[in-house]
């Protein structure tokens, strides 16, 4: 297999590090941290799918036998996946990495571990960096890269400060006038009253601000608010009775008195 299908054959948004559902503005985040770290060392690809094969053929490489870094390989990048959760309280957390070091004249592979507090304003693509906690070559240290990934949550998106997220409404509330209660970020149970008449194209959408994400100067960003409606089935012994309701209410004057 040659050089250009092997890189064909990777999986990219691991390799930038994002989820394949990622917005616009997480994968264009991790592309530019993705080039600005190919100018400093061979790009966070696993090691099973180095195309090696092609480039040295004649090096054997032994198996779980980790090889020793260059000097271009100073900076130690990590992957660091965190929760929409902890990212909102800005947790704190500990990351176990591996770095060379020289010890009585070898290079000896030892685990580090750094603490960190999470900033409420992080994104996917984020990055830390921790001085001198990188590679021991040749009498220079590197530095430790964290790269941070937000795990995909089940019901929020996010976009930039905000969140996005979905809500079915039963039929009655589109028809009728409701309230419909969606759960924040935080816990918090938040009412929004819906008026009729709903949009004839859903969604409807509505923007309450100050419940998104905390933003860099200590504000909030919207949860933007998707309202679908999820129609019922109807028994087929109701189908008569409901086919003639929805007959009355269309053939209903207005309240102007117009039909």
């Amino acid at each position: 297999m040659s050089l250009w299908q092997n890189l064909l054959n990777l999986d990219l948004y691991a390799v930038l590090g994002v989820e394949r559902h990622a917005t616009t503005i997480e994968i264009l985040t991790a592309t530019s941290i993705f080039l600005e770290s190919m100018l400093q060392q061979p790009p966070p690809i696993p090691p099973a799918q180095w195309p090696h094969q092609d480039i040295r053929p004649n090096c054997p490489k032994l198996p779980n036998q980790p090889s020793q870094p260059t000097p271009v390989q100073r900076n130690v990048y990590v992957h660091y996946s965190v929760t929409l959760e902890e990212i909102f309280r800005g947790d704190t957390k500990q990351c176990v990495y591996q770095r060379w070091v020289n010890s009585a004249g070898t290079s000896q592979l030892v685990d580090g571990t750094v603490s960190f507090h999470l900033k409420p304003s992080m994104h996917s693509g984020t990055i830390i960096k921790f001085c001198g906690l990188g590679n021991e070559i040749d009498g220079a240290t590197g530095d430790l890269v964290l790269v941070f990934k937000q795990y995909q949550h089940p019901s929020y998106g996010r976009v930039g400060d905000d969140l996005v997220v979905m809500c079915f409404l039963p039929l009655t509330v589109p028809l009728l006038g409701g309230a419909a209660e969606v759960k924040g970020i935080d816990g918090k149970r938040i009412r929004v009253w819906i008026a009729e008449p709903f949009p004839p194209i859903p969604p409807l959408v509505k923007r309450i601000e100050g419940e998104g994400m905390p933003t860099a100067n200590g504000g909030r960003g919207a949860l933007v608010i998707h309202f679908y409606v999820q129609f019922p089935h109807v028994p087929s012994h109701l189908r008569d009775e409901t086919d003639k309701l929805l007959a009355r209410i269309q053939n209903a004057p207005s309240e102007d008195g117009n039909n």
